[in-house]
């Protein structure tokens, strides 16, 4: 069999045959200056990028006032995806890779879990994003299963979702008796009634105004208005309440969760990022979180968020919960 002849390219990126010329410029030095100066060129574009895309001029400064694990607990060590507050007394959060969900009190102590047992069929398959209601009921996306399952404080199933159409969908807001699923596998916003009809639905695979990749939560701020962690995108795309695009907010790293306060606070959270960033709802940004106590470390990134309606956050990251109290400080990074 004959040997395909190989091309080579030159330094231009002009392809060539193996025994073409140099040209003389290159010969003459003037090529490699040329080389250098188009590498120091896109050096800077890049760097100019990142620096954008990072926005860490700013930090937004927070207090923790309180953090725990199950290791010492009944329930033992969990890792979890997400939280929801149950009313003004109870912790939730979803613990996937134990395929459970578990309850504390505000105090961090151990109150119940709801395992496959309590939930019955089907079995959970990969619970994510959680949300509540108003009575303190929670919900839990069932990614693989397709529905959003809802319990009680008592571990009583009281709802079962099924989200026609979707694919692998990982997260849910409550919105005053209906849900907003954020469906990952299918790039929409879709919006449930209780029962399983199909109210609406936004959004389509992409990169434009209004369009997604990956969605992976969503939430709500106390217009209506709803926020979707746009994962492939790098952003969270603000709709009104009818899905239309107000606008984007750019956070250089792949989004995981994100929460409004009433105050007109938006809270983006990255795992790949390493950050938690802090927005006003009309897009201006003002920091990114920082430990008051721990200001020369790293700040360790949240996969759960929720907030107090008092404005405390309410997060997670992996084996342990965290409520972090928002001191109103902000200043320059250093």
């Amino acid at each position: 069999m004959a040997r395909k002849t190989r091309k080579n390219k030159n330094y231009l990126g002009t392809p060539t045959t193996s025994n073409a010329a140099v040209p003389s410029s290159f010969k003459k030095g003037k090529g490699w200056l040329l080389i250098l100066g188009l590498f120091v060129i896109a050096m800077a574009v890049e760097v100019g990028s990142v620096l954008k895309n990072q926005t860490t001029a700013k930090s937004f400064f927070v207090k923790t006032i309180l953090a725990f694990g199950g290791e010492d607990q009944p329930c033992k060590a969990f890792s979890a995806w997400d939280v929801a507050l149950s009313g003004d007394k109870w912790i939730a959060l979803s613990d996937q890779g134990n395929k459970r969900i578990l309850i504390f009190d505000r105090q961090g102590k151990f109150i119940k879990a709801i395992t496959d047992k309590e939930a019955g069929l089907p079995k959970f398959n990969e619970i994510s994003k959680m949300t509540s209601d108003s009575k303190g009921n929670i919900y839990v996306a069932d990614a693989w299963n397709g529905r959003i399952r809802g319990f009680d404080l008592r571990g009583r199933q009281i709802a079962m979702v099924i989200v026609m159409g979707s694919y692998g969908p990982r997260g849910v807001a409550w919105d005053n008796g209906d849900f907003l699923v954020a469906d990952s596998g299918t790039h929409r916003v879709v919006k449930v009634a209780a029962d399983g009809a199909i109210l609406n639905a936004w959004g389509q695979r992409g990169k434009g105004n209004g369009m997604f990749d990956g969605p992976n939560a969503v939430a709500l701020d106390a217009q209506g208005n709803i926020y979707v962690s746009d994962a492939g995108n790098n952003r969270v795309v603000c709709m009104d309440a009818q899905g239309k695009f107000i606008r984007n907010f750019d956070v250089g790293a792949q989004p995981y969760n994100v929460a409004v306060d009433s105050k007109g606070l938006v809270y983006i959270t990255s795992m790949d990022g390493g950050f938690v960033k802090v927005f006003k709802t009309d897009g201006k940004y003002l920091g990114n979180l920082v430990d008051t106590d721990h200001k020369d470390q790293p700040f360790q990134p949240l996969a759960g968020l929720k907030i107090t309606p008092e404005g405390d956050l309410v997060g997670s990251r992996a084996g342990q919960v965290v409520i972090l109290h928002p001191t109103g400080e902000i200043g320059a990074a250093k």
